[in-house]
């Protein structure tokens, strides 16, 4: 054991000591400053921001209270940034589910009168077999669904236009069944 070692390790009980006898400095600068910083970022960058500030705070040479009110303006908008999130999933959920709905109605009562037209020697549409679209996403789910749904009544449109012109000639626009 050297002597230089021996002053080293009195120079950082000194460095501990200064350190815990000085007042705390006024972070009202530095708190705005955040909040500025905090209002831009989205919720992957708040989480990364977080962690790191997590980090710095158990590893950090500074006191392990230092970043507490950060640490904490960072979890409570990353947490309202999720929720905000969450609700607009919720709602556009909510929205698409009853589009596909009205558009399986729509669909049902397109079968209907495909049935009534098979009578006709003029109906050449068939009714191709599908299958529902199945992801671990519920909204995207009922989004492909929607789309497919939507894709298979303009189909029957064009197919029902075309067989009433063959069907019923010049008076094919004012037929409705």
């Amino acid at each position: 054991m050297t002597a230089s070692r021996v002053s080293i390790r009195s120079d950082v009980g000194i460095r501990r000591t200064l350190r815990s006898k000085r007042k705390p400095k006024q972070n009202s600068i530095f708190k705005k400053n955040i909040k500025n910083l905090i209002e831009k970022l989205n919720s992957k960058q708040l989480g990364g921001l977080l962690r790191d500030m997590r980090v710095h705070q158990i590893f950090g040479n500074g006191r392990a209270d230092e970043h507490a009110d950060s640490i904490k303006l960072i979890k409570e908008k990353k947490e309202s940034i999720e929720r905000e999130e969450f609700l607009e999933r919720l709602n556009n959920y909510t929205h698409f589910s009853n589009e596909l709905i009205y558009s399986k109605n729509v669909e049902e009562k397109n079968l209907e009168k495909a049935l009534f037209y098979c009578k006709f020697d003029a109906w050449d549409y068939r009714f191709k077999p599908y299958e529902d679209f199945v992801s671990d996403d519920k909204l995207l789910e009922v989004q492909v669904r929607l789309n497919e749904s939507i894709q298979r009544i303009e189909e029957f449109k064009h197919h029902e236009k075309i067989f009433k012109e063959k069907a019923f000639g010049k008076m094919a626009n004012r037929i409705e069944f």
